[in-house]
């Protein structure tokens, strides 16, 4: 698909005010910016978007909601405002995803591979809560981070069976903003509670930035399957 140079020098530009927000305490900007990131990708692809989507347009609400939730962490609402947003935008990135997936019959080697990734990607992330668990004293908020990651995991599933049964150029770019997302929300949890680092967050804000990237390229792309040779 054509990326313009111009499409790439403004969200080159939102990105790298992000990491000076970051780097140098300004939430203003890291919050600017990621809200600004989504106008230069409705201004090229408006003609491309379909309005009428329910599911892309409760994607781009909830994602804008989150990422402000998420600037505004002074109270413990925000965060579990940015939660549940970015949640509900998982929910609907699923639907739209499942709607481009036709059911097949798998071979016994894909079956596998599918049933290994999932259990790899379980393990990691459980691994992940249980560090999470020693430094949230809150039971329910806790809950709310088991089923925000039970949710994701549900989301990487949907990602997977698509580019199985797919493989389009559409379902690398859900897998690929699925995987985005699912790395940018443990970065964000690593650098809140257990290694507060400022690169950790600068590499969590810029995977969730491009996450949002590929989400519009999985909108405009249509469902189309390609030889190996074509996928680049």
């Amino acid at each position: 698909m054509r990326f313009p140079i111009l499409l790439f020098c403004c969200i080159f530009l939102l990105a790298i005010i992000n990491i000076y927000g970051v780097v140098f305490g300004i939430p203003d900007l890291v919050l600017g910016s990621g809200l600004l990131f989504f106008l230069p990708l409705l201004a090229f692809y408006y003609k491309k978007l379909n309005a009428s989507n329910l599911n892309l347009v409760a994607f781009c609400c909830f994602a804008l909601v989150g990422i402000f939730a998420y600037s505004l962490e002074e109270s413990w609402y925000y965060k579990i405002t940015g939660l549940i947003c970015f949640m509900s935008a998982y929910i609907f990135l699923g639907r739209e995803a499942l709607h481009y997936t036709k059911r097949e019959q798998a071979s016994k080697y894909m079956l596998g591979y599918f049933l290994l990734v999932v259990m790899v990607n379980s393990y990691l992330l459980l691994e992940h809560l249980l560090q999470l668990e020693l430094y949230i004293n809150s039971q329910a908020e806790y809950l709310l981070y088991v089923f925000y990651y039970l949710n994701l995991l549900l989301l990487g599933g949907v990602a997977l069976v698509f580019y199985l049964n797919s493989y389009s150029r559409k379902s690398v770019y859900f897998i690929t903003l699925v995987l985005a997302f699912i790395f940018a929300d443990v970065f964000r949890d690593m650098g809140e509670f257990y290694l507060q680092d400022t690169v950790v967050v600068v590499l969590g804000n810029l995977l969730r930035l491009a996450a949002i990237l590929f989400a519009f390229l999985f909108f405009v792309t249509p469902e189309k399957k390609l030889r190996l040779l074509h996928m680049i």
